[in-house]
């Protein structure tokens, strides 16, 4: 599970996260990694992750590569890398849409 919380007033913002990354194995969550990071800055853009690490660090390096910083752009990658993830871990029973 990864938490974000945002802050907003009239004039500034806070934003904060958990950076703690599980490994699912046979069903059980176990702590992996303390000091992921999971607010990434692209541009005037500040993007919480949760997920599938590979996946994550995947997408966020790909937009962050990528001409377009839109937020439909971003989605579009998303998806894309998620799928492909599936495709090429067809044998990981613990890896679904929930866990991506």
């Amino acid at each position: 599970m990864s938490l974000c919380s945002i802050i907003l007033q009239k004039d500034f913002g806070i934003m904060m996260a958990d950076s703690r990354s599980c490994l699912i194995i046979n069903g059980e969550y176990y702590a992996a990694e303390d000091n992921i990071k999971k607010i990434h800055k692209v541009d005037d853009m500040r993007i919480f992750t949760a997920g599938k690490i590979d996946v994550v660090f995947k997408v966020i390096e790909l937009f962050r590569a990528s001409d377009d910083h839109s937020m439909e752009n971003l989605q579009t990658i998303a998806i894309h890398t998620a799928e492909q993830s599936v495709k090429d871990n067809k044998s990981d029973s613990t890896l679904g849409p929930q866990t991506l």
